[in-house]
């Protein structure tokens, strides 16, 4: 019977074909074959695809991807929610806002001395206006000792923000946050350290500003609070119980009402002003070897802290007994009544000339802008690069004036503005 095979062979194409059909429309497997209905065309494309795969669902069946675009949002949401109660690395924030976060020094009549912390934004400097009450000068420390004077443009009472100029120098800057989450309960505050360069994150509770454990110490006064971006949050306008901090909404205020300015305060005298918060150290320059290095900046520290402490007679005791007996402490005490100095001074050069040494150091003065004050009439910042001989008396050595031969003895030049 040769007819047979030919029949055999035709009905398990149309077979296979019957069922490839079904499945390219979503269908399970047929209950029972369909009558042979295809053309040559469709059973042509089965012999060429015996094993085709599974087409894609039809995407214009679901309306044009609507449900699904709407499922991938809710799950980038849940994963966004995940991601905030995440505490972030705020090590990492302070790090990288550290050059926007300086010391701020005023000297000031009849309330002597104040530091705090300031932030610099790329509007202004940011402060609280403690620091700025009848403020004579204002210096900002930028970091590795660099100093600039700066003056105060608007001082808010109500918010307790304080703006001053941004000097050129400055050239790291915080961004005030202009959309903060309010769902993101990761606040931190970053003090400056004990170096006075790094800053150290103090974490709010629960994102609330007015959680913060802000102590009395210079460093809490003026510090910015960030997020986990490090855009600018607040600043601490006071320290103590209560706390308080001014937010954006107040900063932004501060800042728009600072372009109209403030005049600077300026006083005819200065009375004895009160003992300033920070103790001084003396930075002794890393290439300096000498064997009365440690004793020289030992004596340094005495009399540059005695002058920082008032302890006016500590300092003058420094002088060698030749050069107190030409100058006297009434007149000692009033050339250094008002002086100040706001960061550390360094000690960059030792020299022997036997018996006696030649130091040179470096440091910043501030000062009222009276002649019998300042080294020049107006000048209330100072950057200074001196020669002292020191002589050796009872053990310790003295500063005995500046060498005579010295080409530069006592050279000094206005702070950077």
């Amino acid at each position: 019977m040769p007819w047979i095979v030919p029949v055999v062979v035709l009905l398990l194409a149309l077979t296979g074909g019957g069922v490839a059909a079904w499945s390219l429309f979503g269908g399970g497997e047929p209950e029972e074959p369909e009558p042979a209905t295809t053309d040559a065309s469709d059973t042509d494309d089965a012999d060429d695809d015996p094993d085709p795969a599974p087409a894609e669902p039809d995407d214009g069946a679901v309306g044009d991807d609507e449900p699904e675009q709407e499922g991938e949002d809710d799950d980038d949401d849940e994963g966004e929610a995940e991601d905030l109660d995440v505490p972030p690395d705020f090590e990492a924030v302070a790090d990288d806002a550290a050059g926007s976060i300086v010391s701020v020094a005023a000297l000031s009549c009849g309330s002597g001395h104040t530091l705090g912390t300031a932030v610099v934004t790329d509007d202004g400097v940011l402060t609280e206006t403690r620091i700025t009450e009848r403020a004579m000068v204002l210096v900002l420390e930028l970091g590795d000792d660099t100093v600039a004077q700066t003056r105060a443009r608007h001082v808010d009472d109500a918010s307790g923000v304080a703006v001053l100029d941004r000097p050129g120098s400055a050239e790291d800057a915080l961004s005030l946050a202009d959309d903060p989450d309010p769902d993101d309960p990761h606040l931190a505050l970053l003090r400056l350290g004990d170096g006075r360069v790094a800053p150290d994150p103090l974490e709010a509770d629960g994102g609330d500003l007015n959680t913060l454990p802000l102590s009395t110490e210079a460093r809490d006064r003026g510090a910015p609070i960030v997020d986990r971006d490090g855009q600018l949050r607040g600043i601490a306008t006071s320290t103590g119980d209560p706390t308080a901090v001014a937010d954006t909404g107040m900063i932004d205020q501060a800042l728009t009402a600072s372009d109209d300015g403030v005049e600077p305060i300026e006083f005819e005298t200065c009375d004895d002003p009160e003992r300033p918060e920070r103790d001084l150290d003396v930075v002794v320059d890393e290439a300096l070897a000498h064997d009365e290095t440690e004793a020289v900046a030992a004596m340094y520290r005495d009399y540059f802290g005695g002058i920082n402490r008032r302890e006016l007679d500590l300092a003058y005791a420094r002088y060698s007994s030749s050069w107190r007996d030409a100058n006297t402490f009434d007149g000692f005490a009033q050339g250094v009544q008002t002086t100040h100095y706001p960061t550390d001074p360094q000690l960059v050069a030792l020299t022997d000339r036997s018996p006696d040494l030649v130091a040179r150091i470096e440091f910043v003065s501030l000062q009222h802008p009276g002649e019998e004050h300042a080294p020049e009439p107006g000048e209330t910042c100072s950057v200074w690069e001196i020669e002292h001989l020191l002589v050796a008396e009872d053990g310790s050595w003295r500063i005995d004036g500046i060498p005579d031969d010295a080409d530069n003895g006592a050279v000094h030049t206005p702070c950077p503005g």
